[in-house]
């Protein structure tokens, strides 16, 4: 746990600094990246004015509402630091924000690299049957140019934890502290929490982090809407966008020894609802589930199949592009079993993880690419090499 959570803090850490290039949400941000931003005037904003930005009602007036979704819990992770009690449950959770239109401000910065904000204060309620998850939780929200926010973020400190769970320290010096993500309810009733702890001795600290739980009414996360593959999005027709670029599709291909070959997709759109998402770019992408089965001419690939996922990227109702990606395990049943990937041999190999990824940019075919690796995993082998696997042969892919 502590190295996803390693991992999820240089990521924020870098999606900061990418941010400030071409603007901040907010002036701890940028100067988290080197820019200093001095706020040099804060003007309060009627929930109705216009600004350069937009009114706080056009911005922000999906934030305030309420909604019912189902929740679930696993805190099974976290036996060997915290005892947490139910480990595991599920419930209904009731997500309460309002914003205090009275606060909204428009903040302008010394620095020209700092953008203008324009910020809102609110409070958060989530409710359960067992207990409040919070309670009245004030948080913040702010939009700048192009950086319009897609879901509001506060931390319970440990004192501020509701009843539902019970959580117990393994050691009493630690701090615990739990993340919430909201979506805005008047877009989507979703959500996660997530557990954090941090233990400091002298003047060393460590500390790990992880998903708790989660509600969704939909089964897309938060910051994300359904949508209706079989329904236009933006004016756009996923389903035969998808059915044109990866229904029936021929992608030419060179193997890591440097045969070539060509790979036949077939994709089917499941009928089911898909999430879609806003981007800090300005681009949208809604992921759809697809079912798809892949050939080779050469006969390596015979018939694999999976299910996958395509990523539909849209800005200002025209398509950018669309990225399929596939996962799936093939695995020996016994030693005399084949599989539909001929350069693995059941009598030797016992797994083989089949990963599938091709970008289709449908403005310029000649930067269509993606590749199909094959991570094999030997049957008695007890020291797979590097990411687990024995060995990895590619199928590198093009137009």
């Amino acid at each position: 746990m502590e190295t996803n959570r390693g991992r999820a803090a240089v990521l924020v850490a870098l999606g900061l600094c990418v941010g400030s290039l071409t603007g901040c949400p907010a002036s701890d941000q940028c100067e988290k990246c080197g820019l200093a931003c001095e706020v040099l005037a804060t003007t309060p904003v009627a929930w109705t004015e216009q600004t350069a930005l937009g009114s706080p009602e056009q911005l922000f007036a999906s934030f305030a509402g309420s909604c019912q979704a189902p929740f679930q819990w696993d805190a099974s992770g976290w036996g060997s630091t915290l005892t947490i009690v139910p480990v595991q449950g599920q419930s209904t959770l009731t997500a309460t924000v309002t914003l205090d239109t009275a606060s909204a401000r428009l903040l302008t910065h010394t620095t020209g690299g700092c953008p203008d904000v324009l910020q809102i204060d609110g409070t958060a309620t989530l409710d359960l049957p067992e207990g409040k998850v919070a309670d009245q939780q004030p948080f913040t929200i702010g939009a700048s140019a192009g950086l319009i926010p897609s879901t509001l973020g506060f931390v319970l400190k440990e004192e501020s934890f509701g009843p539902w769970v019970s959580i117990q320290k393994s050691d009493p010096s630690a701090t615990l502290s739990m993340s919430v993500t909201v979506s805005p309810p008047g877009l989507a009733c979703s959500g996660q929490i997530g557990l954090g702890t941090q233990t400091i001795k002298g003047n060393v600290g460590s500390g790990s982090g992880g998903p708790l739980g989660s509600w969704s009414d939909t089964g897309c996360g938060a910051g994300q809407v359904g949508v209706d593959p079989a329904q236009p999005w933006q004016g756009i027709d996923v389903a035969a966008a998808i059915a044109t670029t990866f229904g029936q599709a021929t992608l030419s291909g060179t193997w890591s020894d440097g045969s070539a070959t060509t790979l036949v997709l077939t994709t089917a759109t499941l009928a089911t609802a898909a999430c879609a998402e806003s981007l800090a770019n300005g681009f949208t992408v809604v992921t759809v589930p697809v079912d798809v089965v892949a050939t080779s001419a050469d006969g390596r690939v015979q018939g694999l199949s999976g299910r996958g996922s395509v990523r539909v990227s849209v800005n200002q109702s025209s398509l950018r592009d669309l990225q399929l990606n596939l996962s799936t395990d093939l695995v020996c049943a016994s030693e005399a079993d084949t599989l539909p990937y001929a350069g693995a041999s059941c009598a030797i190999d016992g797994q083989v993880t089949a990963q599938l990824h091709f970008n289709h940019y449908t403005d310029d075919r000649a930067m269509d690419a993606g590749s199909l690796e094959l991570y094999v995993f030997e049957r008695q082998n007890p020291s797979p090499g590097i990411g687990g696997a024995d060995r990895v042969d590619s199928l590198i892919l093009g137009p």
